[in-house]
């Protein structure tokens, strides 16, 4: 039995994670974030063709102990055989943005889709909610809200 006392637990600062994240973040100081034991890791899947981008995620979602898969290409391929937990779309064209969306949803009606973008215009913002994303995440952001509203998808997830 684990008991709250023995539970993993490890705070790191922003001066631990990828020097890119200064960037992604808005150059904040970021709170220390905290990864707290799951009794099963969850699989999040990151479609990017931005590799400095993808790094920069997956290192946080890493550090609060996610498992974590990445493509760019084959996505769909990446899907099927990964079965992630959640689908993160970050920095695609719009046009492009917009095919994965209707892909993955798909794909998969019960998986959670979070799309990361620097377009902030409502529109885009709008078109991709309806195209079937659960969640838009607006860059730069600060990882501890990043990492709040993934659990919360995945709180939202097993709920149903």
């Amino acid at each position: 039995m684990t008991t709250l006392s023995s539970r993993a637990s490890k705070v790191f600062s922003s001066e631990s994670l990828h020097p890119a994240l200064s960037r992604l973040c808005g150059n904040s100081r970021v709170p220390g974030l905290r990864c707290e034991w799951r009794g099963s890791v969850e699989k999040i899947l990151i479609i990017s063709n931005d590799s400095t981008s993808k790094t920069v995620v997956r290192s946080i979602l890493v550090r609060a102990g996610y498992h974590v898969e990445m493509a760019a290409r084959n996505y769909i391929d990446a899907f099927q055989t990964t079965k992630p937990s959640l689908v993160i779309l970050d920095n695609l064209p719009s046009r492009s943005l917009q095919d994965q969306c209707c892909q993955i949803r798909i794909q998969s009606l019960d998986i959670p889709l979070l799309v990361l973008s620097v377009i902030s215009e409502v529109e885009q913002v709008v078109q991709v909610l309806k195209l079937g994303a659960d969640d838009y995440i607006t860059k730069p952001f600060q990882p501890s809200e990043f990492l709040a509203r993934i659990r919360a998808a995945l709180r939202h997830r097993a709920a149903c």
